[in-house]
């Protein structure tokens, strides 16, 4: 068995429903978190998958947390905020993609000032599906030896 490869894009064809989950989601965070993205971009990663990477967006409290050596505050509250929102992002992804969410999974970083968010998308069943077993890795093994822990033997 081999395993697929499937390039991120954001095809013509899905031009305008991508830029509508890019801006829905900017809205959203600027409406409910105070202060959205600056930037936003939205890619397919194959056909179960969304991926949307986002620029800018922390707010003034989280920019005064990270200057007063707070950040592990700040990183906790913008988790926090991701968790609280999952379900409205979940509504907006399906609004603009027209497919239902099982999953998302969104994480920030402070420097620089990044998010993405991944959407794992109910399975249509093509080649690169997340239906049962459709991913094609199956129990293949890993292409490389797993590495020792640290702390393992030497």
């Amino acid at each position: 068995m081999s395993i697929q490869i499937t390039q991120l894009k954001s095809a013509p064809l899905h031009g305008h429903a991508l830029a509508d989950l890019s801006r829905g989601l900017v809205q959203l965070f600027r409406h409910r978190a105070g202060r959205g993205p600056t930037q936003a971009k939205s890619y397919l990663a194959g056909d179960d998958a969304g991926l949307v990477l986002f620029r800018g967006g922390y707010t003034r409290a989280e920019k005064t947390l990270w200057s007063q050596g707070r950040g592990e505050t700040a990183a906790s509250y913008r988790g926090a905020v991701l968790e609280a929102l999952s379900e409205d992002m979940r509504d907006v992804v399906r609004e603009a993609l027209g497919r239902p969410v099982t999953a998302v999974l969104a994480s920030a970083h402070h420097d620089p000032d990044v998010m993405a968010a991944v959407f794992l998308l109910e399975p249509l069943g093509g080649s690169g599906s997340a239906e049962d077993g459709r991913w094609g890795a199956d129990d293949m093994p890993a292409s490389h030896p797993p590495t020792e822990a640290a702390g393992g033997r030497s």
